[in-house]
């Protein structure tokens, strides 16, 4: 069934954010509510997306399937098997992984048990589209073009090869939504519509400059050896700071000859901006997946007009981008950024007028600075970090594993059922109208049972 804006009398969330931090929170958001648009960045470049790219270029997909995958509706058990299957990676090993790759788009490998025909006709079609774009960029006079599988995304290859087809990244996200009945009224939306490989970069306020997202936010250790297959481990890289304890000045996307480059708002976020009451930027990796998406020109004026809350949300820890920052420093990374191709500078309140952390938030909060901005703070009940676990395996992921797996080694300590909550609050709670009102009963009368 079809839903207008009519139907549900929600106010409307735009969500700025990556591909991992905001995963589970936004699962429990679907639960309060539909009207929620996502505004991802496209400039990824680490995991599996790496040999996409180096293969066949085009924008980066990682953050695109890991929200669309955790939004997908398992209204049935076909579909929970089709999520499960595009959620898994293939083996470490070089080997054994081209051998299940081939199993795979044969259709026969165990992975497919459970997907029923209409399901299986439609990834596997596109997942065969994406090999024989492999196998066309194949040299056999040159092992450098030849595709590495190991530690293989199959989502990064289904919506790979279904962006490739349909010629557009969105239209790839579009026939997601339809096939895996995630709700009309929610929108997942690519900062921008290229389909070019978009390189992030980093000017740090030494003068160096880090070229590629996976550098800037999880630099390789200096004491592994090099991996062959294009990923790396989370885990503790992130941890370190910059040479000299050096910070990141700006953030700035660059051509394939390392000149700056200005892409172009994507028609899709635009909407997205235009028809919500509430932003949001999410927790996350500051200067690699949110700012990404608001140094796009139209994306400062468009939320400078907006008259409703400008919500972000403060990381629990530190993280290499962020190190010594205090929470006024994080906000004034936004702020900056923003006004980089604003038509005016503003002040902060025009881009953020609540400031939400959890409370075992371990980010100075300089409340002096933040209140003389005439930015409110909230808190939000906290977790402890969840076990981390590796991204790459051997055999399908169990159930109880899966979140963990999908969740690798961001520092996020909200808790993410109380964040989501909060945020509907926020956007539904205004004078004359009590929460209940505006669909929010109880756990069991949640959107889903209201609306599907």
């Amino acid at each position: 069934m079809a839903y207008s804006d009519d139907h549900c009398p929600h106010a409307r969330l735009c969500i700025f954010s990556g591909g991992t931090a905001f995963n589970s929170a936004s699962q429990f958001l679907a639960r309060l509510t539909p009207k929620v648009s996502y505004v991802l960045p496209v400039s990824d470049d680490g995991g599996s997306t790496a040999e996409v790219l180096r293969i066949l270029g085009g924008p980066a997909i990682g953050d695109i399937r890991s929200r669309l995958l955790r939004l997908a509706v398992p209204k049935n058990m076909s579909t929970e098997a089709a999520v499960k299957l595009l959620k898994y990676r293939l083996p470490k090993d070089e080997a054994a992984a081209a051998d299940q790759w081939k199993e795979v788009i044969a259709g026969t490998d165990p992975l497919w048990h459970g997907v029923t025909a209409d399901f299986r006709g439609i990834i596997l079609g596109f997942l065969r589209h994406f090999d024989s774009r492999i196998q066309a960029a194949t040299k056999p006079d040159d092992p450098s073009s030849h595709f590495r599988f190991q530690g293989g995304n199959l989502g990064n290859f289904f919506f790979s090869g279904a962006r490739m087809f349909c010629g557009k990244l969105q239209a790839a996200v579009t026939l997601w939504k339809l096939i895996s009945t995630i709700p009309n009224l929610t929108e997942v939306c690519p900062i921008v519509e290229c389909e070019e490989s978009l390189i992030l970069a980093a000017e740090l306020d030494d003068d160096t400059l880090i070229v590629g997202q996976n550098k800037i936010s999880h630099p390789p250790h200096t004491d592994a050896p090099e991996s062959t297959s294009g990923t790396v481990d989370k885990s503790l890289a992130g941890k370190r700071g910059f040479a000299g304890g050096a910070k990141i000045r700006r953030m700035m996307y660059l051509r394939s000859d390392n000149t700056e480059y200005t892409p172009q708002l994507s028609a899709s976020a635009l909407e997205a901006l235009q028809s919500a009451s509430t932003v949001v930027y999410a927790m996350g990796s500051l200067f690699t997946s949110i700012i990404p998406t608001l140094i796009v020109p139209g994306v400062a004026d468009a939320i400078a007009s907006k008259h409703g809350p400008k919500v972000l949300l403060l990381n629990g820890t530190y993280d290499r981008e962020t190190l010594g920052f205090k929470a006024s420093d994080v906000i004034m990374a936004v702020v900056n950024a923003l006004d980089r191709h604003a038509k005016t500078k503003r002040p902060p309140t025009a881009y953020v007028t609540v400031l939400i952390v959890p409370k075992s938030c371990q980010i100075e909060l300089d409340h002096a600075a933040i209140e003389a901005m005439g930015i409110r703070i909230d808190a939000v009940s906290a977790r402890l970090k969840p076990f981390t676990a590796a991204t790459t395996r051997g055999s399908p992921p169990s159930r109880s594993s899966q979140r963990r797996a999908d969740d690798d080694n961001d520092d996020v300590s909200f808790d993410e059922h109380a964040l989501a909550k909060k945020l509907f609050e926020i956007a539904n709670t205004r004078p004359g109208l009590h929460p209940c009102e505006a669909g929010f009963r109880s756990p069991a009368k949640t959107y889903m049972d209201l609306y599907l």
